[in-house]
């Protein structure tokens, strides 16, 4: 995967809320990546990867391995799925209740089809045969 399909994910995910899984602290996953995790945690983004504090790294400049990039994108995943605050925003929808009408409506009907304009041939039945 590459750097492009990282920062997709992540302005996709900036506005998020989670939970520090450290310290338990609520926030957007913006102010964890570019605040908290440096500064409170400190973790350096450009040696360590964020998510999962720390326990993968690499040398510097190494971050533009593809490799690397690849764990940073299953691991953002792998956060924002663990840590997310959900919270029930829409109310419960009630299906409304649909009288039924007996056993009419429950059998199907056959209905004839067309014969693709052709005439049923009904002599044998007028000529008793």
């Amino acid at each position: 995967m590459s750097e492009r399909t990282f920062y997709r994910l992540l302005k996709k995910n900036l506005n998020v809320r989670i939970r520090c899984p450290d310290c338990m602290k609520a926030m957007t996953l913006d102010e964890f990546y570019k605040d908290h995790a440096p500064i409170r945690h400190n973790l350096s983004k450009f040696s360590v990867c964020l998510f999962c504090f720390g326990a993968h790294g690499w040398k510097r400049g190494e971050k533009r391995h593809g490799c690397n990039w690849t764990h940073m994108i299953e691991c953002l995943k792998r956060f924002v799925d663990a840590n997310r605050i959900r919270t029930i925003e829409t109310l419960p929808v009630t299906t409304p209740n649909i009288p039924m009408c007996g056993d009419r409506c429950r059998k199907s009907r056959l209905i004839p089809r067309d014969m693709c304009v052709r005439v049923k041939d009904r002599t044998n039945e007028l000529y008793d045969f």
